[in-house]
């Protein structure tokens, strides 16, 4: 089997996108390298079908930027042409004119753009009737023409609702008689927040607060000074800089009073993406280092934001995010930075690589949680009376996913027989693949677990069964990638039968015992397995990782 964190890692190490002069393609190469090193974003992207969700001959910058991915991964050109992409990214804002071929343009802009066409297309899909497969689908239209579309909720969750969405609200209160406001609910893929106003928050620590970049401690060490301008401090000043509201009461009962604000987090993203927004395309070296003082190696958002709804329900190191990466644009171009997963680097005379770094675990939203990465909670047999083995397991997921792909069972697929007594037989996925990660490192806790095999059926993910409509590949990978915690996968194979009368093991396909000749009686299907719960098994195997995955932060 080939090994898919091994090709990974060699391939995207040595892989360009080409900018030759007059293309300006810099502010889209740096996004698609950004997404592409976001573990949960690469897994759901290529794993997706998308043509569903348009006509065939449309152009569209999602299958154009699963389709790079998968140059990405499996291609041997040591440089990959973003031309298609920013095509299908010039079509889609035509009426804007702002990605125009060969003019340069903002990265933030393009990262929106792309979640934002994700939304769009999922919105319009479930929004339309659905046709007969001759009916073809109407045209995507440009983002310009689409607000109604962004102001509407996506259910199913899109990617990029999925991975970066942060449900907040602002509540104003009134500091002299401590009324409130109502909530104002906002809903954002990106944090921006304001350099002008933030450097007045960290002007003065540049000579007492030492960078992140410029030793090997974080800037969020024991020191006063630190603490004091952490990044999740500035972030929470920032919330009431600029001018106050007046009280929220203040025509029934004229009170003067100014307002502070609270902002509430209901629900932790899988990626938190902060965009800093810079007066200007340049700006001295002073105000470089006091931003790279202030870069953490670790973000809380509990420091930064009140917890309510499901982030006040979950565990203190759910809040901890640890940085990934960032873009940066400086001399008229955009160049990206993401940290090695795999490897620390020292920057002297010469790169030179020390020993590998062990990777932190989440939850998906947690570096610091020590959950195992696997849990058998009923073990599979070798046989049994109906010929069915069920069990479940318990995968946490770690660097590089939970190493297993969701798939359709063909056979499910296919129209029934005529002699058939169910016309519309239930949908039926199954495991389709089964990743392995680089020999140096652990194994993904599908493999490592040992009892997964491919072509087994799913049929539970936490308790709920798949076979019922909604239930499809993508949304199973798509449930199983952005899970925020431990996934319980409930799943079945066929295994050889016992015989009830001489109790002679049969093969598996046989309809009579090879004994006895007596036909194979087969029980009533109880449908999917019903959860089990640890403490009711003989047995449970587990194995606590010495490496797993991290949140993602990226600036």
């Amino acid at each position: 089997m080939t090994d898919r964190a091994t090709l990974l890692k060699h391939t995207s190490m040595h892989k360009g996108l080409t900018n030759y002069v007059g293309q300006n393609n810099c502010f889209l190469n740096v996004i698609i390298q950004s997404l592409w090193h976001l573990d949960s974003f690469r897994v759901l992207i290529t794993s997706s079908d998308h043509t569903a969700l348009h006509s065939v001959h449309d152009t569209c910058l999602l299958c154009e930027l699963k389709e790079i991915f998968t140059y990405y991964e499996y291609g041997e050109e040591k440089t990959l042409a973003p031309d298609n992409v920013r095509v299908a990214l010039n079509v889609l804002s035509s009426q804007t004119d702002r990605f125009r071929l060969g003019a340069m343009a903002d990265a933030t802009e393009t990262l929106d753009t792309i979640l934002a066409s994700m939304h769009a297309d999922q919105v319009r899909h479930h929004a339309l009737p659905h046709p007969s497969p001759t009916t073809p689908l109407p045209p995507q239209q440009s983002l310009s023409s689409s607000i109604e579309i962004n102001d509407t909720d996506c259910d199913p969750k899109c990617i990029g609702h999925a991975l970066f969405e942060s449900n907040m609200f602002d509540m104003y209160r009134c500091q002299s008689c401590q009324a409130t406001s109502e909530p104002e609910m906002w809903k954002d893929t990106l944090y921006r927040v304001y350099f002008a106003e933030l450097y007045q928050c960290v002007a003065n620590t540049t000579t007492s607060a030492k960078s992140f970049f410029f030793r090997s401690s974080s800037p969020t060490a024991n020191h006063p000074s630190n603490k004091e301008h952490s990044f999740e401090a500035v972030l929470r000043t920032l919330l009431n800089e600029g001018p106050r509201r007046s009280c929220p009461e203040n025509e029934l009962t004229k009170c003067r009073g100014s307002c502070l604000v609270d902002r509430w987090l209901m629900k932790f993203p899988i990626v938190f993406a902060v965009s800093i927004v810079w007066p200007a395309t340049t700006v001295g070296g002073v105000e470089l280092k006091a931003f790279a003082n202030i870069i953490p190696h670790q973000l809380d958002l509990g420091l930064i934001f009140r917890l309510g709804g499901d982030a006040a329900d979950l565990p203190k190191p759910e809040s901890i995010y640890v940085f990934r990466g960032m873009v940066c644009y400086y001399g008229q171009h955009y160049v990206s930075f993401f940290k090695s997963q795999s490897k620390a680097h020292e920057c002297g005379t010469r790169l030179s690589f020390t020993a590998p770094l062990p990777s932190l675990h989440r939850t998906p939203t947690s570096p610091l949680a020590s959950h195992p990465s696997w849990e058998v909670l009923r073990a599979p047999v070798a046989s049994s009376p109906d010929g069915k083995c069920r069990y479940i397991v318990r995968l946490t997921a770690q660097d590089g996913g939970l190493g297993l792909v969701v798939g359709d069972d063909i056979s499910s697929l296919e129209p029934p027989s005529e002699s058939s007594s169910d016309p519309h037989p239930p949908r039926r996925l199954m495991i389709t693949a089964l990743e392995t990660s680089n020999s140096k490192r652990p194994l993904l806790p599908a493999v490592a677990c040992g009892v997964i095999c491919v072509g087994d059926q799913l049929l539970q993910v936490d308790g709920e069964v798949v076979e019922d409509e909604s239930w499809t590949a993508w949304t199973a990978m798509e449930r199983l990638v952005t899970a925020a915690g431990p996934v319980t996968l409930t799943l079945a194979r066929a295994v050889p039968w016992s015989c009830s009368h001489c109790t002679l093991i049969n093969d598996v396909g046989a309809t009579t015992c090879a004994a006895c000749d007596r036909p194979h009686l087969q029980l009533p299907s109880s449908g999917a397995a019903s959860s089990v719960a640890p403490n009711e098994e003989s047995q449970k195997q587990q194995h606590t990782p010495a490496a797993a995955a991290t949140a993602d932060v990226f600036v």
